[in-house]
């Protein structure tokens, strides 16, 4: 997952936590409201090589 993909779903999941969130506040005792959400994706493992910094060729 690359960063931007990552940071939408993070925006988008806290989006739909803060909706959630208002509904159940402005709902009366006769609504529940319940929120379901999967948990983070794992990040894809990286090699020690892919993480160390790139040598310039000199």
């Amino acid at each position: 997952m690359d960063g931007i993909t990552a940071k939408g779903g993070t925006a988008s999941k806290t989006a739909v936590k803060v909706l959630t969130e208002g509904l159940r506040q402005e709902s009366g005792p006769d609504l529940r409201v319940t929120l379901v959400s999967p948990p983070a994706s794992p990040l894809p493992k990286a090699s020690a090589r892919e993480l160390a910094p790139k040598q310039r060729p000199r």
